[in-house]
């Protein structure tokens, strides 16, 4: 079943039965996304864990840093209790 549509941010795609295709510039944006996205949640869980004066992160560290990145996105296998 083929299609056409725009995904989130107006981007035009195309999809087959097993492909999805989409503009190479859209592409090279969603890598470098994925590229930089360890590196500013451990940043975030670093500053975190220097802010409560610790020297070892915690999981809450990674939990608040993920809510300060991502604006209150929940994580499973975290809640907000632990």
């Amino acid at each position: 079943m083929a299609g056409k549509g725009k995904g989130k941010g107006e981007v035009e795609v195309e999809w087959d039965a097993d492909v999805l295709r989409m503009p190479e510039d859209s592409e090279t944006k969603l890598f470098e996304l994925f590229y930089e996205h360890p590196d500013v949640i451990s940043e975030a869980s670093c500053m975190v864990t220097k802010h409560r004066k610790a020297t070892t992160l915690d999981r809450n560290d990674n939990h608040l840093s993920w809510d300060l990145v991502y604006y209150g996105r929940t994580i499973p296998g975290f809640s907000s209790d632990c």
